[in-house]
Order: structure tokens, then C-alpha cells, then sequence
């Protein structure tokens, strides 16, 4: 969410107030050290900046993927709060190179402090019904759908508010137009981390990420296809006299 300068008061404000509690719940997140392996968390990290570079486009749902959002939740249950907030900051990275522009630094302040907020919050929820990190995945799945669902209210409440407050929208309406529909990204981000939870659980987890780079391909045709379906309708108007 861009929040360039020559803003009204009550957004600069906003923005501030978001920043100081990202710094404080950086700080809090911080206090938790990282469960994982170093080799397994090196990796998670590298994966959640790639995969963020790229998004796949679902027409039916309304929706985008990316698997980054997955390896987020993945070391939150697997390796605790800081774990993840650190790989949500490396999926910011990937997102910002992706969109191959220059992104204001007011930007990337806003974006990673609602990421601070909404991983710690997550990572609160996760640890408020007893979950351990790097615990059995039975003991962790009923937390870890907790977290993902306040990891997505936060986030997504945190950037409708800016976006209300520019507009002039309520808030409500604001969040319903352009983030409720979202839910079905984040959903599939918590199958795919349950999955890479159970790999690792199983001491698979190296085997399962050797499944990637042929999912990235088939979502690569997929969205090339898409685009390709998408584009008919447009070139068949273009024909018609």
C-alpha cells in the first residue's frame, strides 16, 4: 500500500502509529528464538523471497497465490514467532522486486510494519492455545488455523484502514471490497504449510521441497494459459466489425 507524502493528517498519523507498534511487536517477536534447524531455515527463508516473485492468477475465485505466504505460517509453526516474521520480511523483499518499479520508502515502512503486527499477533494466537514450535502436527494444526486466520484479519484490517482513511470509504466496506475475497489465498497458504509441517514432522521436508520447481512449472503453464483464455474475448471484439 503506497503512502506517498502530502497525505492528511489523520493517514500520517495512521501510518505512525502502525510503524511504532510494528517496531514493538519486532521487539516482542524477537524475544522468541528460532526452533529450526539452520540448513531447513536458510531455505525457508531463500523459498519465501522466490516464491514471492511470482503470482499465480485464479479467474474463478477471484484470486491471486503465491506460495510465500505458506512458508511464512511453515515457520511460525515450526520455528516460532521471530522465524516467521523474518520470513515474512523476505517475502516483502520478493514482492517489492517483483513489481519491478521503484517503491516509495514510506511504502516498505508501512508494509513491513503491518507485517510485524499481523505475525505477532498470529504468533500470540498460535502460543495462546499452548502450541510449541516444531511440536506434532496434531498438537499444532487447531493453533496454526487460528494464527492464519488473525494473521489475515490484522493484515488486511491494517491496510483497508489506510486505504478507508485516503478514500474517505468506511472502513467496512472498504475491507469487504477489496480484502474479503482474499480469504481464498490465505486458505491455500495454511494447506500447503500444513503440508510442508507434515514433511518436516516426517523428515521429509527436503523431498517435499524438491516438489517445487515442477509446481512452479505447472503453475507457470497455468498462468500462461490463463492469460491466454483471458485474452480470446479481447482479440474476438478487436475482430468484430
Amino acid at each position: 500500500m503506497a503512502v506517498p507524502q502530502g497525505l492528511q493528517p489523520s493517514v500520517k498519523m495512521y501510518v505512525a502509529a502502525l510503524t511504532l507498534a510494528g517496531a514493538g511487536c519486532a521487539w516482542w517477536a524477537a524475544q522468541e528464538p528460532v526452533a529450526l534447524p539452520g540448513g531447513i531455515f536458510a531455505l525457508t527463508l531463500a523459498l519465501a523471497f522466490l516464491t514471492a516473485l511470482r503470482t499465480v492468477r485464479i479467474p474463478a475465485l477471484r484470486s491471486s497465490f503465491t506460495a510465500s505466504d505458506a512458508f511464512v505460517f511453515f515457520t511460525l509453526a515450526a520455528g516460532g514467532t521471530l522465524a516467521a516474521l523474518l520470513a515474512a520480511l523476505a517475502s516483502l523483499a520478493g514482492a517489492t522486486l517483483r513489481e519491478a518499479r521503484a517503491t516509495h520508502p514510506a511504502r516498505l515502512l508501512f508494509n513491513a510494519s503491518a507485517l510485524a503486527v499481523s505475525t505477532a499477533m498470529a504468533g500470540a494466537a498460535f502460543r495462546g492455545l499452548g502450541a510449541a514450535a516444531g511440536g506434532p502436527l496434531e498438537e499444532l494444526l487447531v493453533p496454526l488455523m487460528l494464527a492464519v486466520a488473525v494473521f489475515f484479519l490484522v493484515n488486511t484490517a491494517a491496510v483497508a484502514g489506510v486505504v478507508a482513511l485516503r478514500s474517505g470509504t468506511p472502513w467496512a466496506r472498504t475491507w469487504l471490497g477489496h480484502f474479503g475475497w482474499t480469504v481464498t489465498s490465505f486458505a491455500s497458504a495454511f494447506a500447503l504449510a500444513v503440508a510442508l509441517v507434515a514433511a518436516a514432522s516426517a523428515g521429509w521436508f527436503w523431498l517435499a521441497v524438491l516438489g517445487l520447481p515442477p509446481a512452479a512449472l505447472f503453475a507457470a503453464a497455468y498462468e500462461r494459459r490463463a492469460a491466454q483464455l483471458r485474452a480470446q474475448p479481447e482479440a474476438a471484439a478487436q475482430e468484430t466489425p
